[in-house]
């Protein structure tokens, strides 16, 4: 980051970090904080891959993303490796809606990295099956993770004397 080092009180990752080479990114995130700083990433819970609305009819979406997308465990462990402390997760259960019409704009545009990364075959595929098969209104659950870690804190130390 062409930042200072401790230039910032937090950094916010969201839905960011699967797109980066984590260790190095995370690294970078605590090199940036003041000591006592805190980071907190946003991301999806890669559990929620093989039920999302979009695997049914593109089923390579389910084994990629939960390649790219760490679990609480691994997002934890990454944080402590690239020393944050104080790591804290908490998984939010977010309920959406989408109409058919909205749920068929948003896959022809591939609004999300993922339906880019398809072979154009199954996108295709995908896309007729989508067409002929989403019902009216699409209901769905966005499964978070929430995971924050703080840089450590200096503390004061005062001569004696």
């Amino acid at each position: 980051l062409p930042f200072k080092d401790g230039w910032f009180e937090r950094v916010v990752m969201r839905l960011s970090l699967h797109h980066l080479d984590r260790p190095r990114a995370l690294r970078e995130a605590a090199r940036v904080l003041v000591p006592g700083g805190r980071l907190v990433v946003g991301t999806f819970d890669p559990a929620q891959f093989s039920g999302y609305w979009l695997t049914r009819f593109f089923p390579s979406i389910a084994p990629i993303d939960e390649a790219r997308f760490p679990d609480q465990g691994t997002l934890e462990r990454e944080l402590a490796e690239s020393g944050f402390g104080a790591v804290e997760t908490a998984s939010l259960t977010q309920p959406a809606r989408v109409s058919r019409t909205e749920a068929l704009e948003r896959i022809r545009s591939r609004y999300i990295s993922t339906l880019r990364m398809l072979e154009e075959a199954e996108f295709e595929q995908g896309l007729a099956a989508a067409e002929a098969d989403l019902p009216p209104e699409v209901s769905y659950r966005v499964e978070w993770l929430v995971v924050s870690g703080e840089t450590p804190r200096l503390d004061a130390v005062r001569p004696r004397g």
